[in-house]
């Protein structure tokens, strides 16, 4: 299993290799689990295309058919790692999913980037499709994240401002209970969205995305 992880295309070892992702896989029992764990597998795949594409074969036939394959795994493991990390925001509000994928985001644009000249012509109209769509979950992403934490912070005023008239009216418990809601939501930082309207509208935005993705990989792999 550990020499697995290393394992190409074509080795003997691939194939105990996607399995245990599917494995894992299945023991994640959250929309935020799947989702990191797919982005997971898809950052595995562009490593495979990056050791196939720098190999001394990397133009012989069979190795380009093993960078379409690659490459077509790898988006549709961004497809199904972003709509699952959209639904825990959806369902949740927790940023932490759209963080996730804008990092994630980030360091795939840089990579495939310098993957680019490395690859034969044929290949390159579908990396160039792949950055497009990463381009595009990254505004977006970004976007949900900078409106997470204004809701946040207007959340965290609206508190204090109700504690400081609690302590006005001189009512113990309301104090305590809004401090503690301040405290709370401080803690979680940026925290669920204000509204469930801005959340549902926020996810949609990003859903489109995602849709967009899932019709590069229908017509790249």
């Amino acid at each position: 299993a550990a020499a697995s992880t290393r394992a190409l295309p074509g080795d003997a070892l691939y194939g105990l290799k996607r399995g245990l992702e599917q494995a894992q896989l299945a023991l994640a029992f959250s929309d935020l689990g799947r989702g990191r764990e797919l982005l997971e597998q898809a950052d595995a795949r562009l490593g495979e295309a990056e050791r196939l594409a720098a190999s001394g074969t990397a133009r012989s036939p069979a190795t380009q058919a093993q960078l379409a394959q690659v490459l077509g795994d790898w988006q549709a493991a961004v497809t199904a790692g972003a709509q699952e990390l959209t639904s825990a925001y959806r369902e949740t509000g927790d940023p932490e999913a759209l963080r996730v994928l804008s990092r994630f985001v980030e360091d795939q644009q840089v990579r495939l980037r310098d993957l680019l000249p490395l690859l034969d012509p044929s290949l390159r109209q579908q990396v160039r499709a792949a950055l497009d769509v990463l381009s595009a979950l990254a505004v977006r992403s970004t976007a949900l994240l900078a409106a997470a934490a204004s809701d946040g912070r207007r959340q965290v005023l609206a508190a204090a401002g109700g504690a400081a008239a609690g302590r006005a009216s001189g009512d113990g418990w309301a104090v305590s209970r809004l401090e503690e809601r301040t405290a709370s939501t401080a803690g979680a930082g940026d925290g669920p969205a204000g509204s469930s309207g801005s959340l549902e509208s926020g996810a949609g935005a990003l859903t489109d995305a995602v849709d967009s993705v899932t019709g590069s990989s229908g017509s790249g792999s």
